[in-house]
């Protein structure tokens, strides 16, 4: 990024660089709460951010607001973060029509699995939306 750039070369603009989003006081939906995800509750909860989470067992942790649905977690959150296996139901859920539904920007991180996003829909979601932002390090395919 252009700011850590500026910084390596002992410049700092702190002006232009506040205009980025501050995530305290943002939503940060979970899909899945495993071991993963309620670790990653925990920080972004100490973080001040609200802490909303789908997850079939039922359990969260506490300050985190479970939801019935994976669609009231995209309907919230400005952040969704993906903690979930891959299977027969989520391979390909982040899917058009998934995107369609997110806030148009919104982030989206899969360190989950690689299977779980249809890749043709991701690329032509992000090139219609400049503000919307993926970040991954699962990929399909991988070892």
């Amino acid at each position: 990024m252009e700011n850590s750039g500026l910084l390596k070369a002992g410049k700092w603009n702190k002006a232009a660089y506040a205009k980025c989003k501050d995530i305290k006081g943002s939503t940060l939906g979970l899909i899945g709460l495993g071991f993963v995800g309620k670790n990653v509750a925990k920080i972004a909860l100490a973080m001040g951010m609200r802490v909303v989470a789908f997850d079939p067992s039922g359990k969260a942790p506490e300050g985190v607001e479970l939801v019935k649905s994976v669609d009231e977690v995209i309907a919230v959150s400005d952040t969704i973060s993906l903690h979930c296996p891959s299977t027969s139901t989520t391979k390909g859920m982040i899917n058009a029509s998934f995107l369609s539904r997110c806030k148009k920007d919104a982030y989206l991180i899969n360190t989950a699995r690689g299977d779980l996003v249809k890749d043709e829909d991701l690329l032509a979601h992000l090139e219609a939306n400049k503000d919307f932002f993926y970040a991954a390090d699962a990929w399909a395919g991988e070892p």
